[in-house]
């Protein structure tokens, strides 16, 4: 029996996840090098090895609108659910990539990741994301040798504690003008709000479903 793999994101420790309900059909992985050529006078080309650079994979899927039977499970996520968690957490902290019954199991950054719904199969998302190893940087902890202080020395002179500016008054409700081509997702991007289920609840008395907006429309901003 061939062994079932897994392909999962998830963050905050694994208490948030999503786990892909379609596998691609394959993955581009790159495992980049940072060697280094020079040429030695009396050696000729000579090749330094580096730490290896960081992993990248590549590939395409779908999240489908109704479950198959090629879903990896039957209880799939909405599509837009499941591409609104990527879009929320890509920009705030890295994700950990799994893919059960192999070695790759570590933390990435989203580096692309693109989607589209095409015609004839309405609600199923095409995507297409392109991950990056994420490593962390340890600082180095640095000994400050304080010299002593003379102490006939002249003290400080006493600090000035600037005074705090008043807080400006709120501005007054943004609002946005529904284009032709426009989806509450896209918007949201275009207006740097991470999660598009915020401009739906501030517009509920004129959105009843959030994939159906006209052209034409006046959105509240929050």
């Amino acid at each position: 029996m061939k062994p079932k793999y897994e392909m999962w994101l998830t963050v905050n420790d694994n208490r948030d996840r999503l786990q892909l309900p379609v596998n691609p059909p394959s993955i581009d992985i790159d495992a980049g090098s940072q060697n280094t050529t020079v040429n030695v006078s009396g050696l000729g080309e000579v090749t330094i090895l580096q730490e290896p650079g960081a992993k990248v994979f590549e590939f395409a899927a779908i999240f489908p609108s109704t479950y198959g039977p090629y879903c990896e499970f039957v209880k799939i996520p909405n599509p837009w659910d499941a591409v609104s968690f990527i879009e929320k957490y890509k920009s705030q902290s890295p994700f950990r990539f799994i893919i059960t019954n192999t070695p790759i199991n570590m933390l990435v950054s989203v580096e692309e990741f693109k989607y589209s719904e095409k015609a004839g199969d309405i609600g199923t998302l095409n995507y297409s994301l392109k991950l990056k190893e994420y490593r962390i940087v340890k600082p180095r902890q640095i000994n400050i040798v304080i010299p002593l202080v003379n102490k006939f020395q002249a003290p400080p002179e006493p600090k000035v504690v600037p005074q705090p500016t008043p807080r400006p008054a709120p501005p007054p409700p943004r609002t946005y003008t529904v284009v032709k081509g426009d989806w509450l997702i896209k918007i949201a991007r275009k207006l740097g709000i991470s999660d598009w289920r915020v401009i739906f609840n501030a517009n509920r008395d004129k959105i009843r479903n959030p994939n159906l907006i006209y052209p034409g429309q006046v959105l509240t901003i929050p």
